[in-house]
């Protein structure tokens, strides 16, 4: 089943955007986190793929790369906004 291994890369990814935006802790510009964390995901899901292309009976495959990025994206997003949102307000409360 496809849609399982596929929503399986995505969800492993979104727990790597999620967890590589927490270790980018001493950026302290909420889009340089963000972006850190989505290009490392990238990164590591670029060499999981290469890696794959010298295992037999596997394949690297460009689509999941994609697709674990499109997750590392998702699940870095909802920590992105809360601390941007956050930095806001405590921009306008001086």
């Amino acid at each position: 089943t496809l849609i399982v291994r596929k929503g399986a890369h995505f969800l492993v990814y979104a727990a790597v955007g999620f967890t590589a935006f927490l270790a980018f802790v001493k950026l302290s510009r909420p889009k340089k986190r963000y972006l850190f964390a989505v290009i490392f995901a990238l990164i590591y899901a670029a060499s999981d793929e290469l890696h794959q292309v010298f295992v037999p009976g596997r394949a690297g495959m460009v689509s999941d790369v994609i697709l674990d990025t499109c997750g590392a994206v998702t699940g870095a997003l909802p920590l992105f906004l809360y601390v941007a949102f956050h930095n806001r307000k405590q921009r306008n409360a001086l």
